[in-house]
């Protein structure tokens, strides 16, 4: 289970992350998360919130949740912002580092470069199989250290696409 410190508003929070939820200082939420492009859904024990990031650099972020803007800081694991949703395909692979393709396809799309830094359920690739198109999301937060296949190639299933930090 990620544990790590969310400083925000100058007041440090120790949060833990599990498949049953997330709790914040030692009080226990259920989260769950739509996330898209550059923003995202989240409900806090069913009451909804719109979250997005507006600017990263390394473990420090400028978000706005609803109409208010703030600032926080990650600090612990390198797993932080691990997602309590459903992991993408390949998501086992990415504890190793690297995310494989979960099936047989051809790379319709590459949505991120070598230094992104991307967190758990960005959108990596797109792999076409069988006529329909595949996201393949990062299963956890790290930066892009390697780019493995280009955009129209075709790869097997297990073959390497992205590896993360």
């Amino acid at each position: 289970m990620p544990t790590f410190s969310l400083t925000l508003g100058g007041t440090s929070h120790d949060v833990t992350v599990s498949s049953a939820g997330v709790t914040v200082d030692g009080e226990s939420y259920v989260v769950e998360l739509d996330r898209r492009e550059s923003s995202t859904s989240v409900r806090v024990d069913g009451r909804p919130f719109a979250i997005e990031i507006l600017e990263q650099t390394g473990a420090v972020l400028k978000v706005r949740i609803g109409d208010r803007e703030h600032q926080m800081e990650l600090t612990g694991t390198s797993d932080a912002a691990v997602s309590v949703s459903r992991p993408s395909p390949g998501a086992a692979e990415a504890a190793s580092g690297s995310v494989l393709a979960p099936m047989t396809g051809r790379v319709l799309r590459v949505a991120v470069k070598p230094g992104d830094v991307v967190a758990t359920a960005d959108l990596l690739v797109v792999l076409e199989a069988m006529k329909m198109e595949n996201e393949i999301r990062a299963p956890r937060f790290g930066t892009v250290v390697r780019i493995a296949v280009p955009e129209g190639e075709r790869v097997s299933k297990g073959a390497t696409l992205v590896d993360l930090a």
